[in-house]
């Protein structure tokens, strides 16, 4: 089981074009929300980690999968995908410089799902100004 959730057992691509790992995030996982299963999304995602690893979308997308399936530690292992993705240069940050409302949202799920409420509740304030 934890084998995928591990990234570099597959090829590298620093040679990527950018956003080249959004097109393999609509490809392989756009198409199939709602319609694969969380398990697969998550095998998927992973894969395309290897490929393109650290990618925001690729993260984002296996943290909904995995918040989807809900299995236990599931919720965990969502939440080091945020982190990561707020840890990154390119974080999809709006144009203030802030992280995104889908990040956040995302992080205050996580942190909901993990009994952190007050930590949730932080969150959402601070993603809505308050």
């Amino acid at each position: 089981m934890e084998a995928a959730f591990e990234e570099g057992s597959g090829p590298r691509r620093p040679w990527a074009v950018a956003g080249e790992d959004e097109a393999f995030a609509k490809a392989e996982l756009g198409g199939r929300r709602g319609g694969g299963s969380a398990s697969e999304d998550i095998t998927a995602a992973s894969r395309g980690l290897d490929l393109y690893p650290g990618s925001p979308s690729i993260l984002l997308a296996r943290a909904d999968a995995l918040l989807r399936r809900g299995w236990k530690a599931d919720n965990a292992y969502a939440l080091r995908d945020v982190e990561r993705v707020l840890r990154s240069e390119e974080q999809g940050c709006c144009a203030d410089g802030r992280p995104s409302v889908a990040v956040l949202s995302r992080l205050a799920q996580c942190l909901h799902d993990l009994a952190q409420d007050e930590c949730a509740s932080l969150v959402l304030k601070n993603m809505v100004g308050d």
